[in-house]
Parts: structure tokens; C-alpha cells; sequence
């Protein structure tokens, strides 16, 4: 619920902000807070599932899926009063949304949060639907030399999918996608000294809405969840290399909160 309220409030300030034409500094830097401060609460989610009991566990795949739902449900239903404003930044002729060949990416929540690298592309095959391809890196161990403060994160995700955009190929608007995501992770400290590492293999979900701001860059800003197989492995600390124990089995919830920037080619 806490991604929820913070979506709802960067959409609440674009609007107001949009209307009056302050849409810059302002608008960016509280998007950006918003990001960093969801994706902190993703990471510590994630955690928290893979501690869960399997019953507790799928009531909560349950909660999270239809609160996602809900969500992007109210993000589509502002869209009509939003695109009014957003089309006033950087409005698209006919021509243009024709003239758009691919993309590039970054999630710049990833590069916040401990440094995971990460970089997709985009490839138009349709009006309103693209192709996407991305991976995420993070080989980074923090404070190797210290028990008490060591932080691992360390992950390799990839994903293939396709996303609709409302209006059309990075046009401002709103957008949603689906496909498969495999990762491997090695993961603790940040909450707890326990380590999960494993792998996991699923669906992704992501939505959100889409803003440019010039002829070859924009920003969009969402959220993004997986539901798949994982198993994993835990350790009761950072450096002993002790099996806690082990485990596997459906996992799904809110996967990463997405501001990113787009290079349009």
C-alpha cells in the first residue's frame, strides 16, 4: 500500500504542477524521490516474502496482485485528464510517432539503490505496441572487511516482453507491459544479517506513465511486479557461510519501482 500512496501523490503534484506549466525541477525531483523511496520499500518486501510461511505466502500474492490491479486501474483512469497537460511539454505530430525507430533506457531507482547497473531497449513493431529487452547487474559487496555492517546485492536479471502504449510509441501517456524475467541473486544485510541466494524464474508486470520532454529524450515513471518460481538458499550471516536453510515454490509481489530515461533514436 505504500507504493500505492506514494504513486498517487507524484501523479496528484504532476497534474497541479502540469496545469499551472511549473512541470521541471519540481516535478523531477519529486518523482525521483518518489522512486528511490518505493524501491527501498520493493527491496525490503522482497525480503520479507522470502521469510514468509507458504500459506501466509499466497494470501499475500493475493493481497499484492489485486492491489496492483486496483492501482493501475485509478493510474489509467486519471489518463484522459493528465494527457491533456503532458501533451502540452513536447506534443507529438503524426508524422513524428512514425519517425520513432527505437530506444534506450535506464531505471535510475537501480542505480540508487546500491548500484545495480541496468539497461533495456525498445523496438516499435506496431502503432501502439513495442518490443522490450532488458538486464539488470549488480556484482557490488559493501563493507567486505566488516561483519556487522556487510551488504550484498549482488543479481543478474534479464527479461523479454511487449508493452502497449496508449498513444502511441513513447508518447506521452500511459503504458503497460508483461513478459518472462529470469534472475539469480545474492542478497542480505540491508534489512537483516540472513542472506537468500538463489534463483527465480517467472512473469513481470509493469505499468506506469510515460512524459517527453524533448525530440529524442523522455522520462517515465512506474511500477513493476514478478510472479514466478524461485529457489532459494538462506545463511544466518553475511560472511560465515552457514546453511540456515532452504526452500522454493511460487513467489510474486511488487518487483522494482521504474524512473527512468529514455534516449529516443
Amino acid at each position: 500500500m505504500d507504493l500505492i500512496i506514494y504513486f498517487c501523490i507524484v501523479n496528484f503534484l504532476s497534474f497541479f504542477f502540469m496545469k499551472t506549466k511549473l512541470f521541471s525541477i519540481i516535478i523531477l525531483s519529486t518523482v525521483c524521490s518518489f522512486g528511490l523511496s518505493a524501491q527501498v520499500v520493493v527491496e525490503d518486501y522482497l525480503l520479507s516474502v522470502q521469510a514468509a510461511k507458504p500459506d501466509t505466502l499466497n494470501m499475500n500474492v493475493v493481497k499484492d496482485s489485486l492491489a496492483l490491479v486496483n492501482c493501475m486501474e485509478k493510474l489509467y483512469s486519471m489518463h484522459e485528464s493528465l494527457s491533456g497537460y503532458t501533451d502540452e511539454l513536447y506534443p507529438l505530430s503524426e508524422t513524428e510517432k512514425d519517425s520513432y525507430h527505437w530506444a534506450l533506457s535506464t531505471n535510475l531507482c537501480k542505480w540508487a539503490f546500491l548500484g545495480t547497473m541496468n539497461i533495456s531497449a525498445s523496438f516499435p513493431i506496431a502503432d501502439s505496441w513495442t518490443v522490450d529487452a532488458g538486464a539488470r547487474y549488480n556484482p557490488w559487496t559493501y563493507y567486505k572487511d566488516s561483519v556487522s555492517k556487510r551488504i550484498t546485492w549482488r543479481e543478474r536479471t534479464l527479461r523479454l516482453g511487449a508493452r502497449w502504449w496508449t498513444d502511441g510509441c513513447f508518447s506521452n501517456g500511459f503504458y503497460a507491459g508483461l513478459g518472462p524475467q529470469w534472475m539469480q541473486y545474492n542478497r542480505g544485510g540491508v534489512i537483516s544479517r540472513t542472506i537468500y541466494e538463489g534463483s527465480a524464474i517467472g512473469a513481470y508486470l509493469n505499468a506506469g506513465y510515460h512524459f517527453r520532454i524533448s525530440e529524442h529524450w523522455s522520462l517515465e515513471a512506474g511500477l513493476g511486479a514478478f510472479l514466478g518460481y524461485a529457489d532459494y538458499a538462506t545463511y544466518d550471516c553475511t560472511v560465515c557461510g552457514k546453511k540456515a536453510g532452504e526452500g522454493r515454490g511460487l513467489r510474486g509481489g511488487p518487483d522494482e519501482a521504474n524512473i527512468s530515461f529514455y534516449y529516443i533514436f
